[in-house]
């Protein structure tokens, strides 16, 4: 049987890591000959009033979403697809492909853990997949960027750490790969680090706002719900004031209220002179936010800096199939040096607005309070 060992080990590591979580899938490692059979009866099972060319069609766009990849999660009939004629294909060596195989495998439970443990908590973790979720549903953003997608990063994260763990009971291997392994740990760490919700809001944002049929967003399912609060019918982004009206925002984590409020998007719908003391107050301290994350981001990155540079010195020569990390990184860099700028100036135009705007409430007062500043600016009324 073709690739009776490959398969033998997907369905040795799959049968452990269900053991452990629970979480059960169907494995499936394929040929694409055997995924051509698989996708045509299931087709046929789920489709039998359609007739003959409309089924087709649908064949046709189960296996175009699937061209090229190595492994897929399916999760309307929960199976977990492993290409094996893809990998073999994307391989140099058989220490790779073995490499390969382990990590896809990990890599596509990691899809199904990931949504088996998202519950409805409103903390950043479950807005990033939501915000990425009407991204893949409402634009081809998904085809173009799939390994910037937050859910990627962590799967591919997990994928490299299960199969050093696995590798590492099997040293002579485990010594060929180690560099490989490295490799790929410090690329994903790389993704990690600099990973920013705000590039998915905005992007969404530009979405909505250009679309003709905005109604089509409005929706009450999963991931839908969401827009309804942040964004009126004609796709503009409400105010402050009004998001506070709201229940759903309200019910919303101060770290994702502060990430969205932060967002270029959000700031470029709003005039800062036309928003109260109250939103004024809220909009800087959701920008503090915002910069002292990518001050934090701009921390890790010169420490994974420090790793790749040693990396490149001492495990990169002995390779042969690497990645070059330094040109992904300071790219990545830049993007944070450039956002901490813009911050550090929002920070004090809104400084500057909270004093315009606080001045001018005190002229206009009744004559029973007095408005007065101690040394720090802070206000305090007698």
């Amino acid at each position: 049987m073709k690739y009776k060992l490959s398969k033998e080990l997907v369905y040795k590591i799959m049968k452990q890591e269900m053991k452990k979580t629970g979480i059960k899938v169907e494995v499936l490692p394929l040929t694409k000959l055997e995924n051509l059979f698989l996708v045509i009866k299931e087709s046929k099972q789920k489709n039998k009033k359609l007739y003959s060319l409309k089924r087709l069609k649908t064949i046709q766009t189960s296996l175009k979403e699937t061209i090229d990849c190595l492994g897929d999660f399916d999760f309307e009939n929960n199976h977990l697809k492993i290409f094996l004629d893809e990998l073999k294909k994307d391989s140099k060596t058989k220490e790779i492909y073995l490499i390969q195989l382990l990590n896809t495998t990990y890599h596509e439970y990691n899809h199904k853990i990931t949504w088996s443990k998202t519950e409805i908590t409103p903390n950043l973790i479950n807005f990033t997949l939501l915000i990425e979720q009407l991204l893949i549903k409402t634009t081809e953003l998904y085809n173009s960027y799939h390994n910037d997608f937050y859910e990627e990063i962590i799967a591919n994260i997990y994928g490299i750490e299960k199969s050093e763990q696995f590798l590492k009971r099997y040293p002579n291997i485990f010594e060929k790969l180690k560099g490989y392994i490295e490799n790929d740990k410090l690329n994903y760490q790389i993704n990690l680090i600099n990973y920013d919700i705000e590039q998915f809001i905005n992007y969404f944002s530009k979405t909505i706002q250009s679309a003709n049929d905005k109604s089509r967003f409005f929706k009450e399912e999963y991931p839908y719900g969401i827009v309804k609060c942040l964004y009126t019918k004609e796709g503009c982004f409400k105010t402050i004031f009004s998001l506070r009206d709201n229940k759903d925002w309200n019910f919303l984590e101060k770290e994702v209220q502060y990430s969205i409020v932060a967002s270029k998007s959000y700031l470029q719908s709003q005039k800062l002179e036309n928003l109260s003391k109250e939103e004024l107050t809220f909009l800087k301290e959701a920008v503090d936010y915002s910069y002292q994350q990518e001050i934090n981001r701009s921390i890790q990155n010169q420490e994974l800096r420090i790793k790749i540079q040693k990396f490149n010195r001492e495990m990169k020569p002995t390779l042969d199939y690497v990645v070059d990390l330094m040109p992904i990184l300071n790219k990545k860099e830049k993007r944070c040096l450039l956002k901490i700028k813009y911050l550090e100036g929002l920070q004090q135009k809104i400084k500057k607005q909270l004093t315009s705007n606080t001045k001018a409430k005190s002229k206009t007062l009744s004559p029973i309070f007095s408005v007065s500043y101690n040394k720090n600016g802070n206000e305090f009324t007698t």
